[in-house]
């Protein structure tokens, strides 16, 4: 036997629990005993049109800044290193190529070995002295930036 106003508080749970249940499309909720119908409201036919895609603007045109690598200052060009005495005394001579990460001050922040002269007297000697120059830095644009370079050191027992 059910109670008398069960059948009411009972249409209000369903309802409650179909509105939680219920398609985001759904407009209406109908209870017919121990069944839920959802209705669904037809479309307005230009729901269904493609929106029209935006048209892009043209990109604007930038230019990109330019790069320049860093150069010897001519107000303080590399200096040679001093030969080595071990090296006059063994008859080692070469070329070694040294790289230096030139900073956006000027100032050297490394130098190692690029290509060796196959003396390592000869090679430390560039490398240290090569710590000690100056340079005009890399720019992008206006503004100056680190950047490697290479440059060239000759010994020869000739010179």
């Amino acid at each position: 036997m059910t109670r008398p106003g069960a059948s009411s508080s009972r249409r209000v749970l369903v309802a409650a629990l179909c509105a939680s249940i219920a398609p985001a499309e759904a407009t209406t909720a109908i209870v017919e005993g121990d069944h839920v119908v959802f209705v669904t409201a037809p479309r307005p036919r230009h729901a269904h049109a493609k929106p029209k895609p935006a048209v892009a603007a043209a990109p604007a045109k930038r230019t990109e800044p330019q790069l320049t690598l860093p150069e010897i200052d001519p107000a303080s060009p590399p200096t040679q290193p001093m030969y080595p005495a071990a090296s006059r005394r063994f008859d080692e001579s070469g070329t070694v190529v040294v790289g230096v990460m030139v900073l956006a001050s000027g100032k050297v922040g490394g130098a190692w070995v690029e290509e060796t002269s196959g003396y390592h007297r000869l090679d430390d000697a560039a490398v240290e002295e090569a710590r000690r120059w100056h340079f005009i830095p890399a720019k992008i644009g206006d503004i100056p930036v680190a950047a490697k370079k290479k440059v060239v050191v000759r010994f020869g027992l000739n010179d």
